[in-house]
């Protein structure tokens, strides 16, 4: 919602030679999202039917996902699971909250990758697929995404930081600019060949650098 250009969407509508003014709802194959400043891997159906048999293994949680996020902080436990109902916030009707009470059954899987001195670069797989589903859980566990204001990690959470390490925290936000969130790997069922397929792809550029200054550190 709001982005009525520069969508993937709309590429794919240019490409296919699409007018959107004749459908203001197309979809051109689209059958999962990404948030708008995660990279990675989309899958996209190629015609109507692989649309519906794909878009049902996705209500049906028979797509495996993975996710590389970079955090806020050293997380203690090395993997985990993270079982908490996700809403939308009742004053930002952008954003969502984790609810003890109301909301829809969210899990996320997730496993330490590295530990550095102000963060931790973590893989994730959420088994149910909530909008924000990653950046909320991350949160609720008091570690944000790096970057991700609307969620409690931005630049300006540096300030929690002794000064001796702020300048460190700051050369990270220089890097990147972007919610760091990857999606980088991804499993379908062929919709005609039943067969399981993979895909995986590495890093950004920009998420490559932040993690090789710190691994230099």
């Amino acid at each position: 919602n709001g982005n009525p250009s520069g969508t993937l969407a709309n590429g794919l509508a240019h490409y296919l030679k699409i007018n959107p003014e004749d459908n203001k709802n197309i979809r051109v194959g689209i059958v999962h999202r990404l948030d708008k400043e995660t990279s990675g891997l989309m899958v996209i159906a190629k015609n109507l039917k692989s649309h519906e048999i794909i878009s049902k293994q996705f209500s049906d949680r028979l797509v495996k996902k993975k996710y590389h996020a970079l955090v806020w902080g050293r997380m203690i436990n090395d993997s985990g699971i993270i079982n908490e109902n996700i809403m939308r916030d009742k004053k930002n009707r952008i954003k969502f909250n984790v609810s003890q009470t109301f909301g829809r059954e969210s899990i996320t899987k997730y496993k330490i990758i590295k530990r550095y001195e102000n963060f931790t670069f973590v893989e994730l797989s959420p088994k149910t697929g909530r909008t924000h589903q990653i950046r909320v859980h991350m949160k609720f566990l008091g570690h944000p995404i790096i970057c991700d204001s609307l969620y409690g990690g931005g630049e300006d959470r540096c300030l929690n930081y002794h000064s001796n390490n702020q300048k460190k925290i700051r050369n990270v936000f220089k890097l990147i600019n972007r919610v760091a969130l990857h999606a980088f790997f991804l499993e379908i069922i062929h919709p005609f060949s039943n067969k399981n397929i993979k895909f995986k792809i590495d890093l950004t550029d920009d998420f490559k650098k932040v993690i090789n200054i710190l691994d230099e550190e």
